[in-house]
């Protein structure tokens, strides 16, 4: 479940997000008066110590109703929903198999929106101890950084 509250700063007002004990910030600040959807900017997570959750970054979102897991990179987050350029986790393998075929097109990952409402959690795509990031892997197997990939599509 998700909590949110507009909280006044020295700079004017903040959007502050809960989401299962994780704190969200999404600036810039708006200025006393502003209505909630002026508000633009770069979105900023912090959990423990050094992990950041950043537009761009490459993540793993889990939905419900019905249930899903999508891995890509973070587009845009708002209290609306989730913007997201990737595709459905069992999906992985696949895709990389035609980002590889010698006379295959180049593709893309679409870009999908999901309202807040189904979303469970995000996760940034972190190796856990030996194993690899999912990023890592398609790097490792495709000779290129997931974002350098995409990037060929922008």
């Amino acid at each position: 479940m998700v909590h949110g509250v507009y909280r006044e700063g020295s700079e004017g007002l903040r959007w502050h997000q809960w989401c299962r004990g994780a704190r969200l910030a999404y600036g810039p600040t708006m200025r006393s008066g502003a209505r909630p959807d002026e508000t633009r900017g770069e979105m900023r997570y912090h959990r423990g110590q050094g992990e950041r959750l950043e537009l761009h970054s490459i993540v793993i979102v889990s939905l419900h109703s019905p249930k899903e897991k999508l891995w890509g990179e973070l587009l845009a987050l708002h209290p609306a929903g989730v913007t997201l350029r990737g595709i459905d986790l069992n999906s992985f393998d696949d895709f990389i198999r035609q980002v590889l075929h010698p006379e295959g097109e180049r593709i893309g990952l679409p870009t999908l929106f999901f309202p807040m409402a189904r979303v469970e959690r995000i996760a940034l795509d972190e190796p856990s101890g030996s194993i690899p990031s999912l990023a890592e892997g398609f790097e490792r197997k495709v000779g290129r950084s997931l974002l350098d990939y995409l990037a060929l599509f922008a």
